[in-house]
């Protein structure tokens, strides 16, 4: 990880030591600033030497210099997908099964100011969450390999959740092949990647567009054809 000067476009000399497994998995998965904090997440075990657990905050004035938030990730895969701040609540989705000794599986939110942990807003998806968006609309979107929240309410890879309590909103119909991989919002619509496969109750391969309010699919021919 480093840090380039948008002026000069050259590297400054912030070079933080993360200490992480290796052997090609990345050390640093997710990042999102807050004000004038860093907030960063990835496999790593230790930054210059200090005990952080796949997740970490640097203060970034007048220099970034590691603080003093110290949680910790782990379980299933040991990773987190994305990291959002949305209306000042960081909100955290990833691989993971508990968060600082807390069973809680693939989402919880962090107030960014004073680092405390909020899991009343968990929508227990039975896979990893990897998106998180809030729609033009006011809904909030999480999307991943999850096919399952709640416990027990069927959606295919993407859901609408209360973002107070987690309980399910809404979803698509039809079903997913492939896993989500990537989505992005623009105006009443919301594009979604889903690999190789088909998207659900989509047209085409690999490419769900959809109306925000409804979740209608929208036709398309994007011409992607799988390998």
């Amino acid at each position: 990880m480093s840090e380039i000067d948008l002026t000069t476009g050259k590297p400054t000399d912030w070079n933080p030591q993360i200490t992480y497994p290796g052997g090609g998995i990345e050390a640093v998965q997710a990042l999102e600033i807050y004000e004038n904090r860093l907030f960063i997440a990835g496999t790593f075990t230790a930054i210059d030497g200090i005990t952080r657990t796949r997740f970490a905050s640097f203060d970034l004035l007048p220099s970034p210099k590691l603080n003093s938030l110290n949680i910790s990730i782990s379980g299933y895969t040991n990773t987190t997908n994305k990291i959002v701040n949305i209306n000042g609540t960081l909100f955290v989705g990833g691989g993971f099964t508990n968060v600082s000794g807390n069973s809680i599986n693939h989402f919880f939110s962090l107030n960014p100011n004073t680092f405390a942990l909020s899991f009343a807003n968990n929508p227990n998806p039975n896979f990893p969450v990897s998106q998180i968006h809030k729609l033009s609309n006011g809904k909030f979107f999480i999307g991943g390999e999850f096919s399952t929240i709640n416990g027990s309410t069927a959606t295919n890879r993407f859901a609408i959740i209360d973002e107070t309590n987690g309980s399910f909103k809404q979803g698509p119909s039809g079903s997913a092949i492939g896993l989500l991989t990537g989505s992005l919002t623009q105006g009443e619509k919301i594009f979604v990647g889903f690999g190789n496969q088909a998207a659900p109750n989509g047209s085409g391969c690999c490419v769900g567009i959809y109306d925000i309010q409804n979740f209608s699919p929208i036709s398309h021919n994007l011409g992607i054809a799988p390998q």
